[in-house]
């Protein structure tokens, strides 16, 4: 038991400080569809290994974003792997990841699936640290995405119907 819960406060100090101690952003000028298609490659396994499709858009093919490239894969490998957990249950599994200026000419990425969603009543709480609904979920990943997109002098915010479409946009 003694073990058990050393074990246990040792991974949870490991995540707290993973959440404290965030580098600040080296920022540099590149472009939306190199990032994409580094990302392409790393979750090419993981695509085929669950037959989902995704797919990456960037409109126009050129468009630049000076960030933190190394701390914004980060955020967009733990919002793909989080929509591939979404569709597990999905025969027709989606996951669109899209770059363009909005409106306000900002950059925008958005993280889109149609899996399962995030129910209404906890919409509020899945940016708090250690929270979780996943048996094996830790609770930062989010939490951890909204910092990096903090530093960055960006938002991320989530829209979600269940059982239709969830989708994540970071706003830079």
């Amino acid at each position: 038991t003694i073990e058990t819960t050393g074990r246990g406060l040792i991974d949870f100090v490991g995540k707290y400080k993973s959440l404290t101690a965030l580098p600040q952003p080296e920022f540099e000028k590149f472009q939306i569809r190199d990032l994409f298609d580094k990302l392409q490659t790393l979750l090419s396994e993981e695509v085929d290994s669950n037959a989902i499709d995704l797919e990456f858009n960037s409109s126009p093919d050129t468009l630049e974003l000076t960030a933190d490239i190394n701390l914004l894969e980060k955020v967009l490998i733990n919002l793909i792997k989080n929509a591939f957990q979404a569709l597990e249950k999905s025969r027709d599994g989606k996951v669109r990841v899209s770059a363009f200026k909005n409106i306000g000419n900002n950059v925008t990425i958005t993280v889109k699936d149609n899996g399962s969603g995030i129910s209404p009543n906890i919409m509020d709480d899945i940016f708090i640290p250690f929270y979780t609904t996943k048996n094996n979920g830790s609770g930062i990943g989010l939490s951890l995405s909204r910092q990096i997109m903090r530093l960055h002098s960006g938002t991320i915010t989530v829209d979600s119907i269940p059982n239709t479409e969830t989708v994540f946009s970071l706003v830079f």
